[in-house]
């Protein structure tokens, strides 16, 4: 009776009505932990009472079944003693089905501590020849359990898909040993469903079953746990909030044999939630410690060192924090005392300073006529470098942008492949690294150099083509580009003649931009030194009016 109310309160508790959202469910989930020591204590009670009963009992069937609850009461709770229970079951137990009762709850205890050949051994020891359904049931869902766990466990193995299939069909056999409206069955046909890829069937027989009135809050954990795994890939919330749920079923019931906690952890370090994370984590494991299960203490450990090393930078961090934002206050308490310091000295200076000036004043009006005279240089200094002035504005302001649009694109892809190797996905981290491609970005920057060019000297292949007799002129490119043998002479025209520095912009040999340079001399009706001051003659959008309204090279 009490176990029946427990049931539907915990049920009544998870419903969505009460649980909708997952920060209220964590809450929920936090006070069931807060709550351990009163929950254990409430199990231990019951252990005691079940004890003092057992101690009193003189009834060999009596005491069997003291036992077996017993055992119950351990199988999910500690391992060495629910072995140990289970033993003094099987030399209590004297009949053949007392006996098949005690083998299959030992393998249960096995199965649960990660010793899954061990308890398929225990299990075909058994004959189950005239056995009632409900051990029937019981056996083979067992045999199919231990079948699922060994192939999940060895993954990868060469009997791994025969060890699958052995747990398919000892599966087929519990669900035809049991009652066609039971939540056994419907708990073992989503199984079926879920381990034959039938998703949509399995959370459908999931959803009903977790409505059942009957089902046990240990049951609630499992099929919870079962359906946050259904929603993973397709709805994250509500795998969430399912897997919250199965935590604090296990919880309220005192589970120890459990993956819920360990699942959550996994999942809020993959958030960047380091702290919450580690807090489970961490009690997971000591679950796994007072449960013993080997197994579980090797996936715990798994998680266990990248979740705490994130913690623990995560507390680097905040101190990092601390110690930067006092030493600024500190700095800043600082500057502002040398301030008001410097404020009063100038103070005083003012007036030094001001007698100062009126005698500055009349040296200054001797300079004057002086940088007259030089400011009538500067002009004519100013007209030559104009040009020159403009082509850097807009040169460096182009290139600029260019450059640090590439930085940024490569920052992006660097912090981008630097994350995933921090996850672990180092194929990923590769494959995004790989995406760079130099020679695309090379060609782009050539490409973006020869429309500004063109910006600047939108007629430079008409003028330049009047060096060259009809048959040898340049063919007009695609608008916005030069050809290699006009890009070249635009670098001279740029004022960048070192026949390296233009090899290395092209990413060709020193010998062949020399050869590019002398067959396009050789080709022009001019001599070479001719030609070389007509290239540096060509005129730019800011001298030439008539390029103003376009050219063909643009």
């Amino acid at each position: 009776m009490k176990k029946g109310l427990l049931t539907c309160l915990v049920c009544f508790c998870l419903t969505p009505a009460f649980c909708s959202s997952i920060d209220s469910l964590l809450g929920v989930l936090d006070r069931s932990i807060e709550q351990r020591p009163a929950t254990l204590q409430q199990k231990y009670r019951r252990i005691a009472d079940l004890r003092s009963e057992l101690a009193r009992s003189g009834n060999r069937q009596d005491s069997f079944q003291l036992i077996l609850r017993l055992t119950n009461e351990y199988r999910s709770f500690n391992y060495d003693t629910a072995y140990l229970e289970v033993q003094r079951l099987r030399k209590v137990a004297a009949t053949g089905h007392e006996q098949l009762q005690a083998g299959i709850l030992e393998a249960f205890v096995l199965l649960s501590s990660g010793l899954f050949r061990e308890a398929i051994d225990e299990l075909n020891e058994l004959s189950i020849q005239g056995s009632p359904d409900s051990i029937r049931a019981q056996y083979h869902f067992n045999l199919a359990r231990s079948y699922f766990d060994l192939a999940d466990a060895y993954t990868g193995y060469l009997n791994n898909e025969g060890q699958f299939q052995s747990g398919l069909q000892y599966l087929e056999a519990a669900i035809d040993a049991t009652a066609g409206s039971s939540a056994e069955r419907l708990s073992f046909e989503a199984l079926r469903a879920l381990k034959l890829g039938r998703r949509e069937a399995s959370k459908r027989i999931y959803q009903n079953l977790i409505e059942r009135p009957d089902i046990t809050t240990r049951q609630l954990a499992i099929e919870y746990s079962a359906l946050s795994s259904l929603y993973r890939n397709t709805d994250p919330d509500s795998s969430l909030i399912f897997l919250i749920k199965a935590a604090i079923a296990d919880e309220r019931a005192s589970v120890k044999e459990s993956t819920a906690l360990t699942n959550l952890a996994n999942h809020f370090f993959q958030e960047k939630e380091f702290e919450r994370a580690s807090r489970y984590i961490n009690l997971a494991l000591a679950d796994a410690n007072f449960f013993g299960a080997q197994h579980r203490k090797m996936q715990i450990l798994h998680s266990l060192p990248l979740i705490e090393n994130q913690r623990l930078e995560l507390e680097r961090s905040k101190y990092r924090q601390f110690v930067f934002f006092s030493a600024t206050l500190a700095v800043l308490l600082l500057f502002s005392l040398l301030l008001i310091i410097r404020t009063q000295r100038q103070k005083r200076q003012i007036d030094l300073q001001n007698r100062q000036i009126n005698a500055q004043n009349q040296k200054l009006i001797e300079r004057e006529t002086a940088i007259r005279r030089a400011y009538q240089k500067l002009e004519d200094y100013a007209q030559e470098l104009s040009e020159s002035n403009q082509l850097k504005e807009k040169y460096i302001g182009h290139f600029f942008e260019s450059n640090t649009n590439l930085i940024n694109k490569v920052h992006a892809l660097f912090s981008g492949a630097l994350k995933q190797v921090r996850e672990g996905k180092f194929k990923e981290a590769i494959y995004s690294l790989q995406q760079f491609n130099d020679d695309y970005e090379k060609k782009r920057l050539l490409q973006d150099f020869d429309a500004t060019f063109l910006t600047v000297f939108p007629s430079f292949i008409e003028q330049i083509n009047r060096f060259f007799p009809e048959t040898e002129r340049f063919e007009m490119p695609p608008p916005n580009t030069l050809s290699t043998e006009l890009r070249i002479f635009a670098l001279i025209r740029l004022g960048i003649s070192n026949n390296h520095t233009i090899a290395r912009i092209h990413n060709f040999s020193v010998n062949t931009i020399y050869a590019y340079k002398t067959r396009i001399r050789n080709k022009s009706s001019l001599s070479n030194d001719e030609f070389d001051q007509a290239i540096l003659g060509i005129r730019t959008i800011w001298d030439d009016p008539a390029a103003e309204t376009g050219s063909p090279g643009t």
